[in-house]
């Protein structure tokens, strides 16, 4: 079979296994630290329906590698978001607690970082005029590293880094389906960070979709870095949390890929 058919039908088995996901009621889809029998019903029916026309050996084997663990992952991070007992040290200011996320108490930026935010670190940069509150972008992946180390020289009691893919998606959730967001052409180009605040993420945090693309500290074997969120002129699909298909050359500046932060203890 044609490997561009077997790929398409592997995304068609994605959406099966996350809408069979989002069918499980998030409260009981852990019961007694396991998945319930709703939850794994709806599993194995969505990947027999997914896989049934795949017949040759090889083919399955690629099929397979291609749909393993979807929804294993998904319930793993609901799981860990469930038994993550801490709560948010001050709801006010601009970190959300990383629930289920590994390392010293992680958090992560409400907002990806804006014109205003990275003037503050670099004071020639340059943007246009009323756009303080838009997401910084045409920044290199040293240029946003740089930009988290200076945050720890004025804090002795945080480190700063960029979010590696696990924590991007734990922070961001599972996108709806319904989801309001800046893609697919809607908006003539980016918008503020706020545009789309009755948008949330998992973690509480906004403009996790759409929008614009963000770093990764995630590489590829071939030494890229996985973006994640999508843009303003990326299909939703593109935006989905899960979506891993886009990568950038780190030492280059995109006009559409941002960053957020992630803070940990010292």
């Amino acid at each position: 079979m044609n490997t561009a058919i077997i790929r398409l039908m592997a995304s068609l088995a994605m959406v099966a296994l996350l809408t069979a996901c989002d069918k499980a009621d998030n409260d009981s889809v852990i019961v007694n630290d396991a998945p319930n029998d709703q939850f794994k019903t709806l599993v194995i029916s969505a990947e027999q329906q997914a896989g049934q026309a795949v017949s040759n050996d090889a083919d399955k084997v690629l099929f397979e590698s291609l749909t393993s663990g979807i929804c294993e992952i998904r319930l793993e991070q609901q799981f860990l978001r469930l038994i993550d007992p801490r709560n948010d040290d001050n709801p006010n200011d601009a970190w959300c607690v990383l629930r289920g996320a590994t390392g010293n108490n992680p958090y992560i930026g409400y907002a990806p970082v804006t014109n205003a935010e990275y003037k503050t670190f670099k004071p020639d940069f340059n943007y246009m005029a009323s756009q303080d509150n838009f997401p910084v972008v045409n920044i290199t992946y040293a240029d946003a590293t740089a930009y988290c180390e200076w945050l720890g020289t004025s804090d002795g009691h945080h480190l700063y880094r960029l979010p590696s893919e696990e924590d991007w998606i734990i922070g961001a959730g599972h996108m709806p389906k319904d989801v309001s967001m800046n893609s697919n052409h809607v908006e003539s180009g980016m918008t503020a960070v706020d545009a789309y605040k009755q948008t949330t993420g998992a973690c509480g945090g906004i403009d996790f979709w759409g929008n614009c693309w963000e770093w990764t500290s995630t590489q590829t074997d071939n030494g890229e870095y996985v973006i994640k969120g999508g843009s303003w002129d990326s299909s939703r699909d593109q935006c989905r949390s899960e979506y891993s298909g886009d990568t950038r050359n780190g030492s280059q500046g995109y006009a559409n890929v941002g960053f957020r932060v992630v803070r940990i203890d010292k």
